[in-house]
């Protein structure tokens, strides 16, 4: 065997046998000697010596521990159990196994893990700050921004009749430009905030989300004839505005990404599986390349020109942090022109309504252009 093995009695601590892996251990034959002397070099009695878990009424009979050889700067696990010798008796027997390879890769990391914590605690912050200044920066801009978009409305309203056409035509794109700047504005303080206020979670039905998302949609499902369904969805727990974004940014997108001539018709669903419910809103619409559907919910990541389709770029973006907040996470199953469909769940369990802090805020990697 090549595990050192010793045999020693447990009221004299003599050393009844020792195999050669032994000896080969420690240099020399120590049958004969007191273990505490011959493994330890000790005058007396080892302060770990296990004998108190091996021998006795209450004792187990068998003992697992682990010890640094100081000697040779190597590790051990002994496993000691109490067993009968040949004359009756009973002895501690240990076999210890060298695992000072697995000790040095477990230091290594442990290391490794405190240097990653740490270096997740400083992305932390540092997205804390970005997020602080993103959305002071969006909230300090609005006003001048809205000023400009007000005041050249004003202006073309009172000399419009005596501008040049090519005036007129170069104030609409002042204000036009403006107006899409606020709608870009209004999108990073929704996805700014999505990351900064306070969960209030509650147990909802997710169909009153779905309500309340199509309500604020009314006028564009209303506008292209689109046709919205749903499954049965059942109570979730989870923060009601944060949800209820979640689900019209990706039923907007459903009924925003669709070839020309073509009618929306989107689904929400929901699928219970062995680890829990899976939702999703699924379309009919122009579908997103293998290539994309990694990189959708990155903000400003869009697939299409700025006149193709209306949209800031922020939409996914919003809808992964949403997810995320929830402890979930969120892919899309697409092919061109063959429709879409978006997949998320949630991970909020009952103890989050009393601790919603619980859930952590590192980013989730997914699996069309944001809306």
């Amino acid at each position: 065997m090549d595990a050192p093995v010793h045999v020693a009695d447990p009221e004299s601590y003599e050393i009844l046998y020792h195999n050669e892996a032994f000896a080969t251990a420690w240099g020399e034959v120590v049958a004969g000697r007191r273990c505490f002397e011959a493994i330890f070099d000790r005058a007396d009695r080892c302060p770990f010596c296990t004998n108190g878990h091996l021998f006795g009424d209450d004792a187990p009979g068998r003992y697992v521990w682990e010890r640094l050889d100081e000697r040779t700067d190597r590790w051990f696990r002994c496993y000691d159990r109490a067993i009968e010798w040949t004359d009756g008796r009973l002895v501690r027997f240990q076999l210890a196994m060298d695992i000072t390879r697995t000790k040095q890769t477990e230091i290594v990391l442990a290391r490794r893990t405190l240097e990653l914590e740490k270096i997740n605690e400083e992305l932390r912050a540092s997205n804390a700050e970005l997020d602080e200044f993103t959305y002071i920066a969006s909230h300090d801009l609005q006003a001048p921004l809205r000023t400009i978009v007000n005041y050249g409305g004003f202006l073309g309203e009172d000399v419009g009749d005596d501008l040049p056409a090519q005036a007129k035509e170069d104030l609409s794109r002042i204000v036009r430009a403006g107006e899409a700047m606020q709608h870009l504005i209004d999108d990073l303080l929704v996805l700014s905030r999505a990351g900064r206020f306070d969960l209030k979670f509650s147990r909802l039905p997710l169909g009153d989300c779905v309500d309340e998302a199509l309500e604020s949609l009314r006028e564009s499902i209303r506008e292209v004839d689109a046709t919205v369904t749903r499954d049965e969805l059942p109570e979730v727990i989870g923060d009601r505005r944060l949800l209820t974004q979640l689900l019209q940014n990706l039923v907007s997108n459903a009924v925003k990404f669709v070839p020309d001539g073509r009618t929306p018709e989107v689904h929400v669903t929901a699928e219970e599986s062995e680890t829990g419910w899976v939702f999703g809103v699924r379309d009919n619409g122009i579908g997103i390349e293998a290539q994309y559907v990694e990189k959708v919910f990155q903000a400003f990541k869009r697939l299409h020109g700025v006149g193709a389709y209306t949209g800031t770029g922020i939409g996914l973006a919003i809808c992964r942090r949403a997810v995320e907040r929830h402890g979930g996470r969120i892919w899309v199953i697409s092919a061109p022109d063959d429709g879409a469909h978006f997949r998320f769940t949630l991970g909020t369990e009952e103890e989050d309504l009393e601790n919603p802090g619980r859930l952590g805020r590192e980013p989730v990697r997914p699996g069309r252009g944001n809306g």
